[in-house]
């Protein structure tokens, strides 16, 4: 099940594209255009983390922040703040009220996934960008290659659907066709999904794991996998990575 995240801004146009950022990384979303909504939105749901903008009208995200932490049952919801201009004194009075990060508009994709995910995933961190992807991709073990549909593709590795996954621990090579160009990858399975009716495992498949990657197909993995989060958003100004920007100029 994916992590929910409450996202609050009062810009829509900020706000519809974080939420598509965030799903994108396999998260699940809900908007709030103010604190208020925020508010309204915890007497109904749980969610996993809460992002706030620091200025918006009618419950800013100081005072936002303020009310979740009087309420014992959010006393240790992580909550992330972001804003356009980070003073010291603002983010002070944030870390003073217990939030869990604060992130500079532009956002950072990079430094959101780690912000986002130490709170998610704390101690161990999936620490690199992932994103849904639906293309075929060859795997090739003992001397058969197979063609499989991925799920998702991350900087470390992949997922592919497949009713008869191979053993935990088996090297592969794959084949993945990215923007024209392959790229062949070495790796091995680390773990495995079944079909199971009890538990409803909707994406029988293997998940690989990447060794020996080179620092050109690092890198290549990286902008794609960056370009996938942001694809068709990276003239929004929402972002600051240099890497977005070089994609862009590349294609």
């Amino acid at each position: 099940m994916n992590k929910l995240i409450i996202f609050a801004d009062d810009n829509p146009d900020l706000l519809m594209a974080m939420c598509i950022v965030l799903e994108r990384m396999n998260y699940d979303v809900i908007p709030a255009g103010n604190g208020l909504e925020v508010i309204s939105l915890l007497e109904i749901i749980t969610p996993d983390i809460i992002a706030l903008d620091v200025d918006m009208p009618l419950l800013d995200g100081i005072e936002t922040l303020k009310q979740i932490r009087q309420d014992a049952n959010y006393a240790r919801m992580p909550v992330l703040m972001l804003s356009d201009a980070v003073e010291e004194k603002t983010v002070d009075e944030c870390r003073r009220l217990g939030c869990a990060g604060y992130l500079a508009k532009p956002v950072s994709l990079f430094e959101m996934l780690k912000v986002f995910d130490d709170c998610l995933y704390p101690g161990r961190g999936r620490k690199h960008l992932r994103s849904n992807l639906d293309i075929q991709a060859t795997v090739s073990h003992d001397g058969a290659s197979h063609k499989f549909y991925t799920k998702n593709l991350s900087e470390s590795g992949v997922f592919v659907r497949t009713k008869e996954p191979l053993p935990v621990g088996s090297s592969v090579g794959v084949v993945l066709p990215l923007e024209g160009e392959d790229i062949q990858l070495e790796g091995h399975v680390v773990y495995t999904n079944t079909f199971d009716s009890k538990t409803v495992t909707f994406y029988p498949g293997m998940a690989i794991k990447f060794v020996n990657v080179s620092l050109r197909d690092s890198e290549r993995l990286t902008s794609f996998v960056a370009g996938l989060i942001a694809q068709g958003l990276e003239d929004t100004g929402i972002f600051a990575d240099d890497t977005l920007k070089e994609r862009r100029d590349n294609t």
